[in-house]
């Protein structure tokens, strides 16, 4: 199964945590797309890392620690990891022992009161690798959420340093929902436009991922041969046409299996 490993709200007064329980409630949900990808996804959900933070109402760091603020997002190139704070610490040793596909860290700092917010990013470990901006323009055409893409060096961050130092390829921080930017400027988004994110987000990385390596395996018993029109690999809502050959002095009988 493809795994995928979700962070949210390293900064205490963003609002990745409720794009996070948007995610967390499509997945429990009798969406049709909901069952398909719990049964080829495995997720692993942090819904807020900065707790303390959020439970003590400040807007980005940890409270004091001995005298000192931490900001969890500028300390995941800690070396050795051991000395992180804990917070990063735990994550990132759950995620060394999970080994995920994609690492995803939601943040969500923006709203639509300003009909071109200029802090509308989304962050990206490489913005020039072929296969990550392929990820991204397909969940763009499939018309879910996006973000406005930019390159950032931020040295400490969470997405660059799970790619740089665990070698996960597909390692994204999500700053805002860019299809809410589009279609409501001039209008604060509220809890629900949020959640909805978290929805879209998900089909849209299935849309992706859920393809990947999708591929169909045929057999036969008996004496004949099954034709495909498309042999693919195959995207999300593709239809295949089989066709049953049989060998002569043979009959088709049945299909049998997955279908």
């Amino acid at each position: 199964k493809f795994k995928s490993y979700v962070i949210a709200q390293q900064h205490a007064g963003e609002l990745g945590s409720w794009n996070a329980e948007g995610l967390i409630r499509f997945l429990l949900s009798d969406d049709p797309t909901a069952a398909l990808i719990r049964r080829s996804y495995i997720f692993k959900i942090v819904p807020i890392v900065n707790v303390d933070g959020v439970y003590q109402g400040v807007s980005r760091y940890t409270p004091l620690r001995s005298g000192v603020q931490y900001d969890l997002n500028r300390l995941w190139n800690t070396n050795p990891i051991s000395n992180a704070p804990v917070e990063v610490r735990a994550i990132y040793q759950d995620i060394q022992a999970f080994k995920p596909n994609s690492f995803n860290d939601f943040h969500s700092t923006i709203n639509t009161e300003q009909v071109s917010p200029k802090e509308a990013l989304t962050y990206t470990w490489s913005t020039s690798n072929t296969a990550f901006t392929n990820f991204m323009d397909r969940i763009r055409d499939g018309g879910y959420p996006e973000t406005v893409r930019a390159i950032s060096s931020l040295a400490g961050g969470a997405f660059q340093n799970i790619h740089s130092r665990l070698g996960v390829a597909f390692s994204v921080s999500w700053e805002n929902p860019m299809s809410e930017l589009s279609s409501k400027p001039g209008v604060k988004l509220n809890v629900s436009d949020w959640m909805s994110w978290g929805a879209g987000w998900a089909k849209g990385n299935y849309l992706y991922f859920g393809d990947a390596n999708a591929t169909l395996n045929v057999a036969t018993t008996g004496s004949g041969t099954v034709s495909l029109n498309d042999t693919g690999p195959y995207h999300y809502g593709s239809v295949v046409q089989l066709t049953a050959v049989p060998s002569q002095n043979w009959l088709f009988s049945q299909w049998t299996g997955d279908l």
